[in-house]
């Protein structure tokens, strides 16, 4: 395999990773703006506050649980599982 050929290969990775990283705060940002506050009314805080921190929670959230797709995919896509820990993923699951 020569250099030209794979270097369109290696854009095509990186363009992947950049679709997993902004959809998971794409997704985190939104569902921290839409989704509704929970509020018992005894805080003292501003709204915005709440809404930070909600924004702040989805998006880590979101993030934490895509960053095990690329993995996996990678390995489908090599048809080989090297690089991927059963037990890693099974704690982080738990």
């Amino acid at each position: 395999m020569d250099e030209r050929s794979a270097a369109p290969q290696a854009r095509c990775h990186i363009r992947k990773e950049h679709v997993w990283v902004s959809g998971a705060l794409l997704v985190g940002i939104t569902a921290g703006l839409v989704l509704p506050l929970e509020d018992d009314g005894g805080h003292k805080e501003p709204e915005w506050c709440f809404r930070v921190s909600s924004l702040l929670g989805w998006t880590y959230f979101c993030a934490w649980s895509v960053s095990f797709y690329p993995q996996v995919v990678l390995n489908c896509e090599r048809q080989s599982v090297v690089g991927l820990s059963l037990d890693y993923q099974l704690l982080n699951f738990v």
